[in-house]
């Protein structure tokens, strides 16, 4: 096969691997991907927060032929909790051992519905391994054969890394986000859980994401920061829509995944009714990333 070739069929979604014929048909991923967005936006934002950075770390570990199939993967990771009860899915404080067991049967039953209604095996075989990993195993499937065990290894690695950094960095109601340092510090610190060499990558992809801020767009972000922190401490929530817009308008148009995040998530602690305490500790986020 010619670079062209995989290079064309990876965008199409399909790609002969020598392994198994890959197909990834992109209107079903859209529709379950709709289908867990209408039941929840912050999973599913998620879930795409994942294959961005699914999609920074794949290569070289994964053949560009696969690309498809672990970019739908991700996308389609926490599809189970499309059908998780509201009290464990927005629940708030820390979660049981309960709470996780639930979750964790909940992750196998999007498992096997994405494997049911999906027809692309390279897909299920990586969501399978990356449930199994969930599980702290990290065995084969007794019927794999060598070359498909090691791609799926290695594409179910690159999910494993991508969904913990972004689960961390993402604020929910049992804890509170960690800056990108921080989660990258915890990811070093399980070598036998994340591959060093993936989270090494992974720490030179948001270097390089922040380093894309020029010195002036960092000052003009703290502007903007000092200007919201000053109306949150006067409680001013009439300039609260103006000064984000502002914010908005400071960030660089290369503006780094992360940095959009943070900034979506302010948002959101200001809508309705505004969380102070959430609001202050997303502006430290911030700060400390444009420093």
């Amino acid at each position: 096969m010619t670079v062209e070739t995989a290079e064309q069929q990876e965008h199409d979604g399909t790609a002969d691997c020598g392994v198994w014929p890959i197909h990834v048909p992109s209107h079903i991923v859209q529709a379950l991907t709709h289908l867990l967005e209408f039941r929840d936006r912050k999973t599913a934002d998620h879930c795409k927060d994942v294959a961005r950075v699914a999609r920074a770390l794949a290569s070289p570990t994964v053949p560009p032929p696969y690309h498809a199939a672990l970019d739908a993967a991700a996308r389609l990771h926490d599809l189970g909790k499309a059908a998780m009860p509201d009290a464990l899915l927005v629940k708030c404080g820390p979660l049981s051992s309960v709470d996780w067991d639930t979750i964790r049967e909940y992750t196998w039953m999007g498992v096997n519905l994405v494997s049911a209604v999906l027809p692309c095996a390279a897909v299920g075989s990586i969501l399978i391994r990356h449930a199994v990993w969930l599980r702290g195993s990290v065995s084969e499937p007794a019927d794999a054969d060598e070359g498909e065990a090691s791609v799926v290894a290695a594409a179910a690695a690159v999910l494993a890394v991508a969904d913990a950094y972004s689960s961390m960095t993402t604020e929910y109601p049992y804890r509170k986000a960690r800056t990108p340092q921080t989660a990258l510090r915890e990811l070093r610190g399980e070598p036998t859980r994340f591959r060093p060499d993936l989270v090494e990558q992974l720490a030179a992809h948001v270097e390089k994401e922040s380093e894309g801020i020029s010195p002036p767009d960092r000052m003009h972000i703290r502007r903007a920061l000092d200007q919201l922190s000053g109306a949150l401490m006067a409680w001013d929530p009439e300039q609260f829509g103006l000064l984000l817009f502002r914010l908005r308008n400071s960030l660089p148009s290369d503006r780094p995944a992360d940095l959009e995040l943070r900034v979506t998530h302010l948002q959101d602690a200001l809508a309705d009714e505004a969380d102070l305490s959430k609001a202050v500790l997303i502006i430290s986020e911030i700060r400390e990333m444009v420093a």
